[in-house]
């Protein structure tokens, strides 16, 4: 096993929507998110993107996992989270709940985002590198027909893709700020 250590003051934390946050951080190697950017409206991530993609060494890497609305987790119910949805228990809402019936809305803001947003949002300032959806399928077993009908303006990737990490580069010329 290694032992990786980071100096602190290699490491920065801030606002991410507040520009002289970026300002003061230029040549950024990496930037690392994880279950945050579903929680960020998607006008702040329109106006985050291209700081962080300007800030950035042209080789650097952007992690990025969120939590995919679409997904039977997207809605943050604690019942259909990977690690209780295989777990025998009575559930207070149904599978897909948020995009179908949403009677019981998330105690957190949710910014509603698809994958496809996800792609395009982040095309615009950035190479997207590799795309990896940690547990593919997630959920399938709770696809009944009726479910599927009642959802059919969704396809199977959007349904079954919940945390899905993008590896991110900026583009060589980012958009203007």
């Amino acid at each position: 096993n290694r032992t990786v250590e980071l100096p602190p003051e290699r490491l920065a934390v801030g606002d991410a929507a507040n520009q002289d946050f970026w300002t003061q951080h230029r040549g950024v190697d990496y930037i690392f998110s994880e279950d945050v950017f579903e929680h960020i409206p998607p006008g702040s991530l329109e106006r985050i993107l291209p700081l962080m993609a300007a800030s950035m060494d042209p080789n650097g890497v952007v992690f990025v996992k969120p939590m995919v609305y679409t997904g039977i987790c997207g809605g943050h119910h604690v019942e259909w989270y990977p690690h209780t949805l295989n777990q025998p228990m009575d559930r207070c809402t149904e599978p897909w709940e948020h995009l179908r019936k949403d009677r019981h809305p998330a105690n957190t803001y949710l910014n509603k985002l698809s994958l496809a947003d996800y792609r395009k949002l982040f095309s615009r300032h950035f190479d997207i590198l590799q795309e990896t959806c940690v547990r593919p399928n997630l959920g399938s077993q709770f696809m009944t027909p009726e479910i599927r009908l009642e959802l059919n303006q969704y396809p199977d990737e959007e349904l079954f893709s919940n945390a899905v990490i993008f590896l991110l580069r900026p583009r060589r010329k980012p958009s203007s700020l």
